[in-house]
């Protein structure tokens, strides 16, 4: 049985009361933002803006799920892996993907699958640890245009304990 870990997102921040700069617990609430975002069960989030009463500072509270400067939820860019991971295509993907209430496009799949690609090679870099249990998967794609038929495997070694990566070996 695999385990899939599908990220939820909060509607509203936390107030974070301690400022990044010079560490004090004096954060008050500066301003409350609606940000309209593309998820599967929510169309807007409320964000703050928290301001130190000591240095000044202002810094904005995401709430969990969302990362910083996106638009889109993390919910939405890990079913992106999902489907695609389940064998549909970019364009199959971003189509139920929109049918689920998230309006995605092919390009934004795409995206987001080499930026867990790179996620994953900066893991396999990092460093060997030791496994318990082992579970393999790999992920077959198709790398050149259809005149030059070159393919590449990606096979992943996961901890099946805690399911953590612990390798990935380019072929």
């Amino acid at each position: 049985m695999r385990r899939y870990i599908i990220p939820s997102l909060k509607d509203s921040s936390q107030p974070d009361h301690l400022c990044p700069r010079c560490h004090t617990p004096s954060g008050r609430i500066h301003q409350k933002r609606q940000l309209a975002i593309s998820d599967t069960r929510l169309g807007a989030v409320s964000k703050l803006r928290m301001r130190c009463r000591h240095c000044r500072l202002t810094w904005t509270c995401q709430p969990d799920g969302l990362k910083p400067h996106f638009q889109r939820s993390q919910r939405v860019r890990a079913l992106n892996l999902l489907f695609y991971a389940l064998g549909l295509s970019y364009q199959a993907t971003a189509q139920v993907m929109t049918a689920l209430g998230a309006l995605e496009s092919d390009t934004s799949v795409y995206r987001d699958l080499i930026g867990a690609m790179l996620n994953v090679q900066a893991l396999h870099q990092r460093g060997r640890r030791q496994v318990c249990v082992a579970s393999i998967d790999a992920t077959y794609q198709r790398l050149a245009q259809p005149q030059n038929a070159r393919h590449q495997s990606t096979p992943f070694v996961v901890d099946f304990s805690d399911g953590h990566l612990s390798a990935c070996l380019a072929g």
